[in-house]
């Protein structure tokens, strides 16, 4: 980089900086100088620091990045050590910590890769020790109490984020007689849209800043859109400003993805091969667990209007606070890798280092990902049936994608997976409508609405687990395909208030049990027909599926509820239509042709391992009896 484009970009960071400081002191002094009619005191200053932390924090980015390309920022090829901050920080951020101090200070520690040292251990392996002679068989694998430490944090972030999204759902009335105009189906498709959007950025994201980077920066937004959402808890509180809301939650909706994503990819990175499912299982379900959290909470401490606000602030500052976790405890990978594939791919990641260190940034992706593109006989000999191909860079090219569509039932675990995101997804956004139409109060609307989320989180382990045992994913998947439709039919009917035959509570709770299962099961289909693709890359298409499938259909779920009105209960043709989406998905399901690919892989590890046995069990007896025989 040129002496002069990079004095400009500190000079911009510095001045963004002061500028951030300067509106937001102005934004405390409520300084109202300027007229604006529409929001209030501060509330644009506040708005102009967060913009100008941006500009500088993209100037920072930007700098590192050239730098990176350009081959000056020093590359350290060990996977066990530390990644030194790139040079050009230190000026910017020292300048910068005249005015500002809790400014730039935290993208410094957001760019820096951060591989632990000592976590659980004061021994680190090489990696040339953990590879044994004889047949590219592995030993000695040590994992790290501190993947513990990571898997809570992007647990509660994917909490956090779900019970933000749907918080207005539970107490949508008082939301309304608070901020007036709101509508929280707008603001769930707002959300998903968002989503949606970054959905789409997220691997990109994680191939330049790796995972501590996207989590990170995932956490920024979200703590970032909690504030703007809620106000300065005892400084500015929102109470009143719908546009502050909204901007609110597109920032927390684009910072999901960042975190909702990952998964897979910790697992692999973190965790020992037996433990990888449970860990992502835990990750992923905490969502079910946010949006439950949002209807406990919602209808225990919210009781009036003027309680929004304070809630709103509330969960400001969890936000906040679970950043600043992220911030200081979540690593980027342990010093050695935990399972025999990410060991083969981290002795493939040395020898690519060794022929050129530029390569670093080709890698950033995952530490101990295998890297599919080399020469197994250039970088040593492993047993490839034994990758699993954790991560795999999603590029937007129809040659890349083709390879996913083409593979038989691919698109049909897709369209399961979308159609239980939006059955979920719409009715925990109209939860209370429904509830409140029979007359059913706050705290009832609260105790099922957990209930629901909770039933969907048990159903989808326990139907799980006896799934992965199975191995019947078809017959699983239709079989609550069919219960699903035939739930919901019944539900359309237990909305009419005249109806003495079923009570909707525990319809919903029946629906939360046959449609929520689909979702990680369809994910373990997809898995099973694409391999040995990555699952982190099917997760993220099924994702994109159903956040714009769910953000298309939660607004006409509402347009629809008094059609034929004088024959059907209020929702009771959304409900149909909601029916008839998921009989088009089942029906569409029954001509799934796929295969089973990783079990086969499996069975092939299996009894390749089988024969590895059997030939050290020969080659044991004949020395014994050649020793007998001297």
């Amino acid at each position: 980089m040129k002496d002069s484009t990079q004095t400009a970009i500190t000079v911009t960071s510095i001045a963004a900086n002061h500028g951030a400081v300067f509106f937001w002191i102005l934004g405390l002094l409520g300084f109202n100088e300027w007229k604006f009619t529409e929001w209030h005191d501060g509330d644009y200053y506040y708005l102009a620091a967060a913009l100008c932390w941006g500009i500088s924090n993209f100037a920072v980015t930007y700098e590192f990045i050239v730098q990176r390309k350009e081959g000056k920022e020093k590359m350290i090829a060990s996977t066990n050590a530390l990644y030194s901050p790139p040079p050009c920080l230190a000026g910017a951020v020292k300048s910068s910590l005249h005015i500002s101090h809790t400014f730039n200070p935290i993208f410094g520690f957001f760019l820096k890769k951060r591989v632990p040292s000592k976590i659980g251990s004061n021994e680190k392996q090489p990696l040339g020790s953990i590879f044994s002679a004889q047949g590219g068989s592995f030993y000695g694998f040590q994992v790290y109490s501190h993947r513990f430490v990571n898997l809570a944090l992007l647990s509660a972030l994917n909490f956090l984020s779900d019970w933000q999204c749907f918080s207005f759902a539970p107490i949508h009335l008082l939301a309304e007689e608070q901020f007036e105009g709101l509508q929280p189906e707008t603001l769930v498709s707002i959300f998903l849209l968002s989503n949606f959007i970054a959905t789409l950025l997220e691997p990109k994201v994680v191939q330049l800043f790796g995972l501590r980077g996207c989590v990170t920066l995932g956490s920024m937004f979200l703590a970032i859109g909690s504030l703007v959402k809620s106000g300065i808890p005892f400084f500015g509180p929102n109470y009143a400003n719908l546009s502050m809301i909204r901007l609110g939650t597109v920032l927390i909706g684009l910072s999901q993805p960042m975190y909702q994503c990952t998964p897979a990819l910790l697992s692999s990175t973190w965790f020992p091969h037996d433990e990888r499912t449970i860990a992502t299982a835990i990750a992923l379900n905490s969502n079910q667990l946010g949006i439950g959290a949002s209807f406990a909470m919602g209808a225990l401490v919210v009781e009036r209007a003027s309680d929004v606000p304070q809630y709103f602030g509330f969960l400001g500052v969890l936000s906040f606070l679970l950043f600043l976790g992220v911030l200081l405890e979540f690593e980027e990978a342990p010093p050695t890798p935990p399972s025999h594939a990410a060991a083969a791919a981290a002795e493939k990641r040395e020898k690519l280092l060794a022929i050129d260190p530029t390569n670093l940034s080709e890698l950033l992706t995952n530490p101990h990902a295998p890297q599919t593109n080399l020469n197994d006989n250039d970088v040593g000999d492993y047993d490839s049936d034994d990758s699993d191909g954790d991560y795999e860079e999603l590029s937007y090219t129809w040659d890349f994608l083709r390879q996913f569509f083409i593979r038989p039932g691919f698109i049909h675990a897709l369209i399961a997976f979308a159609t239980s995101a939006v059955v979920i997804n719409t009715v925990s956004t109209y939860m209370n409508a429904l509830l409140a139409a029979r007359g059913h109060g706050r705290v009832y609307v609260g105790i099922v609405g957990a209930g629901f989320q909770l039933v969907v989180m048990a159903s989808s382990f326990i139907i799980g687990g006896y799934t992965d045992r199975k191995r019947n994913y078809f017959t699983v998947t239709i079989s609550l395909l069919l219960a699903g439709a035939l739930m919901l039919a019944v539900c359309s009917q237990a909305l009419d208030q005249n109806s003495n035959v079923v009570n909707i509570w525990w319809m919903l709770l029946v629906i939360a049990a046959t449609v929520g299962p689909l979702q990680p099961i369809a994910t373990e289909l997809g898995c099973e027909v694409v391999y040995p693709h990555s699952e982190n890359v099917v997760l993220v298409l099924q994702q994109l599926a159903a956040n714009l499938c769910s953000a298309a259909f939660v607004p006409c779920f509402e347009d629809f509820k008094d059609l034929f009105n004088q024959r059907f209960p209020q929702y009771g043709v959304s409900f149909l239509i909601l029916t008839g989406i998921h009989a088009l998905a089942t029906i569409q399901f029954m001509t799934f042709d796929g295969t089973y690919e990783r079990y086969r892989a499996e069975l092939k590890k299996k009894k390749s391992r089988r024969r590895r046995k059997d030939k050290n069990f020969i080659a044991v007896n004949e020395s014994t009896v050649l020793i007998d025989s001297i």
